[in-house]
């Protein structure tokens, strides 16, 4: 699957429920804010879950989700992996900042943990508009039943984030 992402953030949320999107709140800045506040390269507040982007812009970044039993093993090839809970009404949102794409994905309903590694970070921050082709970096979403919630969680960080965050 394709999704798209911009100025340098991916939200991440359940479509049947539990993020207000009234005129008085903004669950993308309460995210944003947990991610700032932690100082990881992901925040959940308000429902929504803000991932921090390795580059400013990929609208045709690739995505495998693979739903599991269990958590599986970490990547040993994933330039960065994070992980944190998420809810499933039927259909989660991959939304890129700025409306610059959406992505809806059916999801049995559940509480799960995910997590997103990403790859090729090193080829994508170094792409430029006059390069061929797109950005390439890609990422793999991964979900298993939760049983109890845990805070968000980087299992690994790319360097690139120094330089950023």
């Amino acid at each position: 699957m394709e999704f798209a992402y911009d100025y340098g953030q991916l939200y991440l949320y359940d479509v049947g429920g539990g993020v207000d999107f009234s005129d008085d709140r903004n669950p993308y800045l309460d995210a944003l804010d947990a991610a700032n506040e932690s100082g990881l390269t992901v925040g959940v507040a308000s429902g929504v879950v803000d991932v921090l982007m390795p580059r400013q812009e990929n609208f045709s970044s690739a995505v495998d989700v693979i739903e599991t039993e269990s958590a599986p093993p970490l990547s040993e090839t994933a330039d960065h992996i994070i992980e944190f809970d998420l809810t499933s009404t039927g259909w989660i949102k991959l939304e890129g900042s700025g409306g610059s794409g959406e992505l809806e994905i059916e999801i049995p309903s559940g509480v799960y943990r995910a997590r997103l590694s990403g790859f090729d970070f090193d080829a994508a921050s170094r792409w430029s508009y006059g390069d061929p082709g797109n950005p390439t970096d890609h990422y793999r979403l991964e979900l298993w039943p939760s049983e109890a919630p845990e805070p968000p969680a980087e299992l690994g960080r790319w360097q690139g984030y120094a330089e950023r965050i």
